[in-house]
Formats: C-alpha cells, structure tokens, sequence
C-alpha cells in the first residue's frame, strides 16, 4: 500500500475514468475499450452432453467447477475420453480466464492446463498479451460495478444466464500495459496471501475432525491427572439429560413481523461454523418476544437445526442473547451445564448425521421431530475426561476461528482495493 497514492478526490469528480489509488508514477488517462477488443476469442463451451467415460482422462468442467480462481474437480465430476475431447475441445491456453455465466453467475477461474472439456455454463475469455494482462482483466471483473453491470444484464427466470453478448460488450478502462501488470503483480501478492490463509484454515479443520475422530471412538484417551485411567464411557438418551427439548415458531404465524432492529430470531441459516452468527439473524420486537417467551434463548442452550438444513449447532453465549427462535431449531437445554461443551461436540459427529438420515422424515422439506430429537443417544465420559477433551478441541477452534477473522479481513481488504484501484 505505500507505493500506492490516493488520488485528489477533484481529480476523480472530474473524470470518472480515475481510480482513488494508483502508483504514483503513472498518471496517463485511462482507455475505455470494450472487452471483446482486449481478447482473440471470447466463447462458452459445449451445449449437448458428451458421452461419459469413468475411464476417460478429461473432465467435463462446467460453471460450477470454478471455485476461488481454480478449477476444482472431485469425485462426482463426470469424465470423457480422448475421442469425446478431440470432439470438443476448445481454444484453451494460458492466458484464458474462464467465467461461469449460467446458473451461478461470475465464479471465475484461470485455466492451467488442465484435462477439461468446457460445458455451457462457462464462457472461456482468451486475453490478447499485446493489449492486457489477464490477472487485470479477471480482477477487474471481480469489482462490484462489473458484477451489477452483468447482473443487470442477465436473462432467465429460474435460471440466470449471462449472454456472451454481454461479456464481450463490457466496458473496460484500462491504463497502459505496464500500469496493468504492477496493479496485477500487487493483487496477486494479496490473492497469495488469501491461498495461504484458505489452506491453513482447510488443514486445521481437517486435523480438528481427525482428532475428534480419534477421541470420540477412544483410540486415544486421556488419562487423570495421576496417570490414570478414567471409567469407561457409557450410553445415555439425550433426553435423560435435558431440563427442556422444545422449539420456536414463526412470528408472522401469530401476528408479529420482523424489525429492522430488536431481540436476536435466530434460524438455521444464522448458525455457521457451530457459533450463532449474528449478522444473519433476524430481529423482533419485545412485545414478540414475550408472546413467544416458551421458546425464548438461555446462555448455554444448545440450538440444534431440524427443518431444511438438519444438524447445524451452536451453543448460545451471553453476546447472543436477547433472542428467540423458530420452529426450525431444537432448543436442547442440559440440566447439568458441565455437559454443554462435550455434547454439542457429539452432536457434529457423523455418527449423529448417520442417526439424522435414517429418522428423518421427507416432505416439502426433510424434518426431525421433537421425539426423534431426544432419543439421539450419546457416548458420555465422566465430567473430568469430558472436560478435557472439550478443552482440548476449544483450542483448536481457536485457531481455526482466529485463521477464518484474518481471512476474512484480507478479502475485506482485497474487495476495497478493487474498489479503488479499478474503475
């Protein structure tokens, strides 16, 4: 950031092709060009269905396979042959961007010479190196305008897609090559870092659910603080160790609406990573509040979802309190507290999503009952080794959670730039 200076804020009420950042050794006025003039060819990929081929050595890569700047390929990704590839293959180099423009509308990948045959959902956008740099042109799609430009050019109604038309029409302001390639170099030091957080979260979260693994199943105990072994584990229903297995209901249904601000409503999709997050909560007033106190939040509860997205977790905290929920969410209250952290733990175990699938009940949407809720059965040390391997697994959480702050703060930091050093 010291390289970069802020441009006077009369310079960009003036022109609107400025940027608030540039380095300050290039002060040429920026070019406005349609994208389809920065590239050779810009073009999607296949619209029939390739005859698949377990055996095949390519993969059928559509708009849903760029994630985070990569293609990402798994198990469930189809794969074709060598005839279906030279069937279909498409113009493909290192200096193509791919962009997905059908369904999910703007994930964005650099092709790296992988074994891929495009599907239709993603256009593949080959950057002429005499005119840009490609890490230009894929940041500079990045930024919000171009998003709202190409949102509001989208056609469908169930599902969006993105015209090549569009792509090709997209203004661009570009400085020189030599101003493209600095602002790229600098992003990418960004985006390196974004990597690097990304896979320490990633192996953190893995080595979290290995030891969990490993504790859970008692190939690894602790032992007392004299060496010695603790008792064995025994079974218990989770509603023979609850005060209260209840849930909430929906404040519209008996004639309250939602606030822009008031008491915490947390439903299924406010709870992530096993902690409320309350920037997706939603708000109701007092007198709401009140009407629904039966299912009204206490520190330590345990909220567990049971409708649409089943198992999400969280263990309420005084910073997320006044609050309340609805009928989606089991409220698990333990009549002895010291078991709070041990049993929300147990129940992000597979074997619980395991007991999940067989129970469940399928309609519009699959659901738990209360009933269901309460014969979850539980694997239960005594409160010493619970302690201790809640303890241990908590410092864990820590670092995933304090890896997950940084990282969101460089995106953060990363989205501003694209604001300021684009226009």
């Amino acid at each position: 950031m010291s390289d970069l200076k802020c441009v006077p804020e009369s310079k960009t009420a003036r022109s609107v092709a400025e940027p608030e950042l540039r380095f300050p050794e290039f002060n040429d006025s920026l070019q406005r060009v349609k994208l389809g003039l920065l590239t050779t060819k810009i073009s999607d990929g296949i619209h029939s269905t390739p005859i698949y081929d377990e055996q095949g050595d390519y993969f059928f890569v559509n708009g849903n396979n760029l994630i985070n700047g990569r293609i990402a390929i798994d198990e469930k990704t189809k794969r074709v042959n060598e005839a279906e590839f030279q069937k279909h293959q498409r113009e493909l180099h290192n200096n193509t961007i791919l962009l997905s423009i059908n369904g999910t509308i703007g994930n964005m990948a650099f092709f790296r010479g992988e074994k891929i045959v495009l599907g239709k959902s993603a256009c593949y956008i080959n950057v002429d190196p005499e005119k840009s740099e490609k890490r230009f042109v894929s940041n500079y799609i990045q930024t919000t305008h171009v998003r709202k430009f190409f949102n509001g050019q989208l056609t469908g109604s169930t599902i969006k897609n993105l015209s090549l038309y569009t792509v090709k029409s997209l203004p661009v302001f570009i400085p020189k090559i030599e101003e493209q390639q600095k602002i790229a170099d600098f992003l990418s030091s960004v985006d390196q870092k974004i990597e690097q957080l990304t896979e320490k979260h990633r192996l953190l979260t893995d080595y979290k659910k290995g030891v969990m693994q490993q504790l859970f199943t008692q190939q690894t105990r602790f032992k007392d603080d004299q060496g010695n072994d603790y008792p064995e584990w025994g079974f218990v229903k989770l509603n023979s160790v609850t005060s209260l297995i209840t849930k909430g209901t929906t404040p519209t249904s008996i004639g309250h609406i939602f606030q822009v601000e008031g008491i915490n409503f947390i439903k299924a999709e406010s709870l992530a990573n096993h902690r409320v997050d309350n920037s997706k909560t939603a708000k109701i007033s007092a007198k709401c509040d009140d009407a629904m106190k039966r299912s009204r939040l206490m520190e330590n509860d345990i909220v567990f979802s049971i409708a649409g997205t089943l198992g999400r977790t969280a263990i309420i905290t005084s910073n997320d309190l006044p609050a309340n929920t609805n009928q989606a969410i089991a409220i698990i209250r333990l009549a002895d507290k010291r078991h709070v952290p041990f049993i929300h733990l147990s129940l992000n175990l597979s074997e619980i999503s395991k007991y999940i699938r067989q129970v469940l009940s399928v309609g519009a949407q699959p659901n738990l009952n209360l009933q269901q809720v309460g014969e979850i059965k539980i694997k239960l040390p005594c409160i010493e080794e619970q302690q201790k391997i809640a303890d241990f697994l908590t410092a864990i959480d820590q670092k995933i959670q304090q890896t997950q702050t940084t990282l969101n703060q460089t995106q953060a930091f990363k989205k501003g730039l694209l604001q300021k050093m684009f226009v």
